[in-house]
């Protein structure tokens, strides 16, 4: 645990303390997500209640993201790993301070991705480490009719124009 600790990308993070989320979904929209008083919401390009367990994966992939290895590199070149303007970056806060993940493209071997966090150090992770931030703007939209559990449910009355009925 103290090796996997030492490679984190954002060491000094914890996933509950994410605050705000800014990210471009798979459908190409420009999203952030905000936790106000423990619940995820979405505050552009829409508002409204956001998916919690789908954003809590991704603050918590963005947490616990570890380096898998590290490249040299010179100042200024980072298009050859798609870490230029071509990058997708993914941008979180915790208690109003800003972080920055830029994702890059696929490594020539192996099942890595490069990505930049906060420096201009090139390192590369697992890519499935990154998927749950793969993910359309209806997938991280809340989509639960009414808020509770399941376990919460005593009574159900359903009715259709032929008939209804009640589950208990």
């Amino acid at each position: 645990a103290g090796l996997e600790s030492a490679k984190r990308l954002f060491p000094d993070v914890d996933s509950g303390d994410i605050d705000a989320l800014a990210l471009t979904t798979t459908d190409g929209r420009a999203a952030r997500f905000e936790r106000r008083d423990g619940r995820w919401q979405i505050v552009s390009p829409i508002e409204g209640a956001g998916d919690g367990v789908a954003l809590d994966a991704i603050a918590g992939a963005l947490s616990q993201l570890v380096r898998a290895g590290s490249v040299k590199t010179a100042p200024g070149d980072l298009a050859q790993f798609g870490l230029g303007d071509a990058a997708q970056v993914v941008r979180f806060e915790v208690a109003g301070s800003g972080h920055a993940l830029r994702v890059g493209k696929a490594t020539p071997v192996g099942a890595n991705v490069y990505v930049s966090a906060e420096t201009t150090d090139v390192a590369y992770v697992e890519s499935f480490r990154l998927n749950a931030g793969k993910r359309s703007l209806d997938e991280l939209r809340e989509r639960r009719i009414v808020d509770l559990e399941a376990g919460d449910v005593e009574r159900l009355a359903v009715s259709w124009p032929e008939e209804g009925g009640v589950f208990e």
